[in-house]
């Protein structure tokens, strides 16, 4: 039998591999599908793809629900990433009757639409022949996109109050289309330690130096005004800007998060008593510490602590 030329052979590993992928695919796809009607009828359970989707705001009900009950205080605040579900229903069962809950919105995800929107404003540009992102001079490149974002994350957090929050963003925005000419910095704040060159020059009663030299992300007012002013006014609204006002996040939440999941892989398959198990151990370890959550593992197994043991679980 005649070799093979080594591009042929390669051309041919790649396909075989492609179709192990295919069969391995189709036959993991098969199996899960059978084991989970195999455990629905085992277990006389109805599994609803709609509630799996929705278990973030069945458990937001459910927590809002029992939370006089089990620990004698009302949850008056729901810090959002965006998704406006779980809020809503929320207010609709109204757990606490008449009292309002107030619905504030993550710093972190937040800070990340504005470079969302100006992305997707300059593709959708450029899908109707409209350059936003050329490489000319004050245009809307990917670097500027990147510096905006940072900016208007900073106003948003720096800021202490919802109107103030707008004027800082604004101040990102039109403090980067002054020109010498045209100088636009109504919105940058006044003083003699003003980040912006030009106000704080006015308060030592100094003559402002050149844009060019302290301008470091120039935008053109007169090719990009009209497309991105919309998005600031939006992400600058004043009701956006009060749920913006507690500065929260929701670190807390994915710091749990990742707590748990390096217990217990969401790679791998574990069986309902191990998830159980693992999770509860990674939030006794996030919410009092490890030391503090292997005496209480081992007082429950009715075993004693040494200083070895005590030294391993910190």
């Amino acid at each position: 039998m005649p070799a093979l030329h080594p591009k042929t052979f390669n051309k041919i590993a790649e396909r075989l591999f492609k179709e192990q992928d295919r069969v391995d695919r189709i036959v993991f796809e098969e199996t899960v599908a059978k084991v989970r009607q195999e455990h629905a009828r085992d277990r006389g359970i109805h599994i609803d793809e709609d509630t799996i989707l929705d278990i973030a705001v069945k458990v937001a009900e459910i927590l809002w629900l029992r939370s006089i009950e089990r620990h004698k205080l009302r949850y008056v605040t729901l810090v959002s990433d965006g998704d406006s579900k779980a809020y809503n229903r929320i207010c609709e069962v109204a757990p606490y009757g008449e009292a309002q809950i107030e619905k504030e919105e993550c710093l972190n995800h937040v800070g990340k639409r504005l470079g969302t929107a100006l992305r997707n404003l300059v593709s959708d540009c450029s899908k109707k022949k409209i350059t936003l992102g050329g490489r000319g001079k004050g245009t809307l490149t990917q670097k500027a996109i990147r510096k905006f974002s940072i900016y208007y994350s900073r106003a948003i957090r720096s800021a202490p109050t919802a109107h103030e929050k707008q004027r800082a963003v604004l101040a990102s925005l039109f403090h980067c289309y002054s020109t010498d000419n045209n100088p636009q910095h109504q919105f940058c704040p006044v003083g003699k330690d003003s980040f912006c060159f030009y106000q704080s020059a006015l308060a030592k009663k100094e003559t402002p130096g050149p844009h060019s030299l302290h301008i470091h992300t120039p935008l053109n007012r007169k090719l990009l005004h009209s497309y991105i002013y919309p998005v600031y006014k939006r992400m600058s609204d004043p009701a956006l800007m009060k749920r913006c006002q507690l500065a929260a996040t929701q670190n807390a939440n994915e710091s749990l998060h990742n707590a748990i999941w390096s217990n217990c892989s969401k790679a791998k398959f574990y069986t309902r008593r191990t998830v159980r198990f693992r999770a509860t151990s990674a939030i006794a370890e996030f919410s009092a510490g490890p030391v503090w959550a292997h005496k209480k593992l081992m007082e429950a197994y009715g075993l004693a602590t040494g200083a070895d043991s005590t030294r391993l679980a910190r």
